[in-house]
């Protein structure tokens, strides 16, 4: 309990029409650290009610205006004080206004003339058993949204292996394809045949690799596990080792990227960064046109460089310009061919920019074909 009962300064609500009784209470109860709203009057009280909602009421059973009875069934009829108990005052120590107290709604009965100790067990009891239905609400709340994450979490999870199940079956097919066709042609000496299927499979077995590798690698800058090992690296190099990588699964599309003669240095993980890179040549040469070029450039100044990869393809549609980086976000674009993607490559290099202190970002005119570009903090000098 001690969440809420450290951290909650409770409230009592007093009314009683003899104003010697109001002091009493109402130092009784202060000196043990609680709130108190005093009222003589049902009328007043019902004013202060429209401001402050108590956890605990003393209602004298006499009042001049309206009894306590009457006073505690008008209270209650808040929806928002229904729950809130309520004690009965009064110098009548009989057990038929005793019995008609607890029918009205009360939860317990004090007499008067006061005995601080009885006052003060009493409110207590009553104040404990508030805090405990608000622990229990609060463990309750806690429990509901621990199990809507749950579900959700399941939910990932089954789209996700769906998904997977679905985006590496196309490979897989194709592979199982290229793989049959080149043994029907070992078989029949058609060894030179055998050339487009070899290419063929390679390029299926890198987009697999690199699906895997990026779902791995998305798990560990999630969870905070890749440890960044930055220092200053030459930018152009790193993209001129990338083009060279990328060079035989680009096929007919032309790679123009032209290294500057100007060593331009950027402060990054040299392997992260190559990895962003490739991913983004890589979705560039996956959505170009047929014999489309894919343009890499770079440009800096004293605080950031900036990255950019064009491509020439159907571009995106504009109402995915906002989620294109989401994790699983997968455009669907008219016209296009089926293309495997797992919907992971973009979101890991979001993570993998951000964590460099980066930015990344996209511009595209469906039909124009898309610019992505990143940012990574500059090193001059």
């Amino acid at each position: 309990m001690s969440e809420i009962e450290n951290s909650k300064q409770m409230t009592i609500l007093i009314v009683d029409d003899m104003v010697a009784n109001l002091h009493l209470l109402s130092e009784i109860l202060r000196s043990k650290g609680h709130r108190v709203m005093a009222f003589p009057s049902a009328k007043t009280a019902l004013l202060g009610l429209q401001k402050i909602k108590p956890d605990l009421m003393l209602l004298d059973i006499r009042l001049p205006d309206m009894d306590g009875f009457e006073l505690g069934h008008s209270i209650k009829a808040d929806p928002s004080m229904k729950e809130t108990p309520l004690i009965f005052i009064s110098a009548l120590d009989d057990t038929k206004t005793k019995v008609q107290a607890f029918k009205q709604g009360g939860v317990d009965y004090i007499t008067k003339p006061f005995q601080e100790d009885e006052v003060l067990a009493r409110v207590e009891n009553q104040l404990n058993q508030q805090r405990q239905k608000e622990q229990i609400e609060v463990q309750r709340t806690r429990i509901d949204e621990s199990y809507r994450e749950l579900l959700n979490l399941e939910k990932m999870r089954d789209n996700l292996v769906h998904m997977f199940a679905h985006d590496m079956r196309t490979p897989l097919t194709i592979m199982l394809v290229n793989l049959q066709v080149i043994e029907m042609q070992l078989k029949q000496g058609m060894l030179s045949e055998c050339v487009e299927p070899i290419k063929a499979s390679i390029l299926t077995s890198l987009n697999l690799r690199d699906m895997i590798s990026n779902m791995l690698d998305v798990s560990k800058l999630e969870s905070e596990q890749v440890p960044l090992e930055s220092s200053n690296w030459d930018i152009g190099a790193i993209i001129s080792d990338v083009v060279s990588s990328v060079q035989p699964i680009a096929g007919d599309k032309e790679l123009k990227w032209v290294a500057s003669e100007k060593t331009v240095n950027v402060f990054c993980d040299k392997k992260v960064t190559y990895r962003i890179i490739e991913n983004l040549i890589s979705n560039a040469i996956r959505y170009s046109n047929a014999k489309s070029p894919v343009e890499i450039t770079y440009e800096c100044n004293e605080e950031s460089v900036k990255v950019s990869i064009r491509d020439h393809g159907l571009g995106i549609p504009a109402k995915s310009l906002e989620t294109i980086f989401e994790k699983f976000e997968q455009v669907e674009m008219s016209g296009s061919s089926p293309r495997f993607s797992s919907g992971i490559g973009l979101y890991f290099c979001k993570l993998a920019v951000e964590a460099q202190d980066g930015r990344i970002g996209v511009v595209s005119d469906e039909g124009q074909g898309s610019l992505f570009w990143f940012t990574l903090p500059s090193c001059i000098g």
